[in-house]
């Protein structure tokens, strides 16, 4: 089974990372990681490049309803939002 975690981010850089991290060391192999980057104006979707498979960024910040819903139209076969 294909799952595609969504996780939908405005000004997160204290704590992106390390949730990426977790997502990726996971024992679910086939998992897409999407970070939607909903208008940050800090380095959230920077850092997030090196552990997300996609991040979507929006020019600004449009809630996380607007974000999840962007990105679940790019999904897998499964969806599940952190």
């Amino acid at each position: 089974m294909s799952v595609s975690i969504v996780i939908p981010a405005y000004n997160e850089e204290k704590y992106i990372v390390e949730t990426l991290q977790c997502l990726k060391k996971q024992e679910q192999k086939n998992i897409e990681v999407i970070v939607v980057d909903d208008g940050s104006v800090d380095q959230t979707a920077e850092l997030s490049k090196e552990f997300a498979d996609q991040i979507i960024r929006l020019p600004s910040n449009q809630g996380k309803g607007s974000a999840s819903k962007r990105a679940g139209q790019k999904r897998k076969d499964n969806i599940s939002f952190v």
